[in-house]
């Protein structure tokens, strides 16, 4: 595949979907999509991205009041549902995670730790 094709299939042709095919989406391909995501650069590897994947019909049910009419009927038939968070703690890994041990003083305050925890968690996915 070449560098366009990658960018057209990534970016330029790249839709949200609101049908499936009703079929389980293996555990091995969430790892390793989840694997392959790790790798993708934080803030200081802060890594504070926290994903839960909803599998069972019984696990996206219980999201189904959380989520607005336009997009629930067709969350709730996705064969996994991903949620996105992130860990308000993150800085309590930094030094194990990062070269520099005063590292977890830099997002320690509560102010600090949320902007950057949840633009970096938007971005990318953790180990």
């Amino acid at each position: 595949m070449t560098d366009e094709e990658m960018l057209d299939r990534l970016l330029r042709k790249a839709r949200s979907y609101a049908e499936f095919e009703e079929r389980a989406v293996p555990e091995g391909l969430l790892r390793a999509a989840h694997e392959l995501m790790k790798w993708g650069p934080t803030t200081a590897n802060s890594q504070p991205a926290r994903i839960l994947y909803l599998v069972s019909q019984e696990e996206k049910n219980k999201l189904g009041p959380a989520l607005s009419n336009v997009n629930r009927d067709k969350t709730l038939k996705a064969p996994v549902v991903a949620i996105v968070a992130y860990d308000t703690r993150f800085w309590e890994n930094l030094p194990r995670l990062y070269h520099n041990p005063d590292a977890i003083n830099w997002y320690k305050a509560p102010d600090k730790a949320e902007i950057n925890g949840f633009r970096t968690a938007a971005c990318r996915a953790p180990t």
